[in-house]
């Protein structure tokens, strides 16, 4: 009697966690389903639903999970949530011996997102631990680090860390002396040099100059704008003078004042901002040309890869 009370009681237990695994394998099932059939948002919902049956049952693919709510997020653009899903995925799957093919794919994936990362966060990469181990640690593979310090190299291009980068840059041309030419090399150390030695527009000085309308634009670098905004601005300081002279009050106060001040007021806030504009376009010039040139070693091993 007693054996028979502990075989039911066992059993009892049984049944239900074969149901279990069984109900939570279609939750799974049904979020592949809305995945081919581009219902992304759905999807995630029931990969989330799937993940938090882990509590109450024992689940086959929980590293898939992972990884397709990390990918999802990814187009969403959150990638501070689809780097958090991707290191679960790469943890679980560390402890079912996998081939070092699969691990590599997600390596690359969690740094492509580490990457994109940083161009919100600025200098984030450059102090983030993992991409440091992902080029320090000799147990990845040698694509793994390449496309680390290739994140890195663009990331500090990117924020105009130009020493950083020239920095980088360096060490993994020492480090890969293959992966580029001696013109390229030349060509990116050139490039950092002419960026430190350009000089930038100050924008307060702009800001100033065009206390003569027109003035500041002119120094900012777009004499198209300072003349325009001369023309106009001259245009309405003869008209306000001449109604002045001429002692047509109603017009000046009514109609020529107000446009006067919101003019000038515009030229002033205007010459300020094309200074601005100006050393930011002549720093994503220089960090765009620099980038192709890191870029080229990326093309090479997609190529080789094919």
């Amino acid at each position: 009697m007693k054996k028979l009370l502990i075989c039911t009681f066992l059993f009892s237990l049984f049944i239900p966690c074969l149901f279990a695994e069984e109900k939570y394998e279609k939750v799974f099932l049904n979020a592949q389903k809305l995945q081919a059939a581009e219902c992304y948002k759905e999807a995630a919902l029931e990969y989330k639903r799937y993940l938090f049956c882990a509590d109450y049952a024992p689940l086959e693919h929980e590293d898939q999970a992972f990884i397709e709510l990390s990918r999802y997020y990814h187009k969403t653009g959150d990638y501070t949530t689809a780097i958090n899903y991707i290191k679960s995925a790469i943890n679980i799957i560390k402890e079912k011996n996998p081939s070092s093919a699969d691990l590599e794919e997600l390596y690359l994936e969690h740094i492509i997102l580490l990457a994109n990362k940083s161009t919100k966060d600025q200098d984030w990469l450059e102090r983030e631990p993992s991409i440091l181990g992902y080029i320090n640690f000799p147990v990845y593979s040698q694509k793994v680090k390449k496309l680390a310090y290739i994140s890195l190299i663009k990331s500090n291009l990117e924020n105009w860390e130009w020493e950083r980068a020239q920095k980088e840059f360096t060490d993994f041309t020492t480090l890969y002396p293959d992966l580029y030419t001696t013109e390229e090399i030349q060509k990116f150390n050139k490039l950092i040099e002419e960026q430190k030695n350009a000089k930038e527009k100050n924008p307060k000085l702009a800001l100033y100059l065009s206390i003569i309308p027109g003035l500041g634009q002119t120094y900012a670098g777009n004499p198209k704008d300072g003349l325009n905004a001369f023309i106009l601005n001259a245009s309405l300081i003869a008209a306000s003078t001449y109604s002045l002279i001429t002692q047509n009050y109603a017009d000046f106060i009514l109609v020529e004042l107000e446009l006067l001040i919101r003019f000038y007021k515009g030229n002033l806030a205007n010459a300020e901002q094309e200074a601005v504009k100006y050393n930011l376009e002549q720093n994503e010039k220089y960090a765009h040309k620099m980038m192709e040139i890191v870029e080229n070693s990326e093309k090479e091993d997609k190529k080789s890869d094919k």
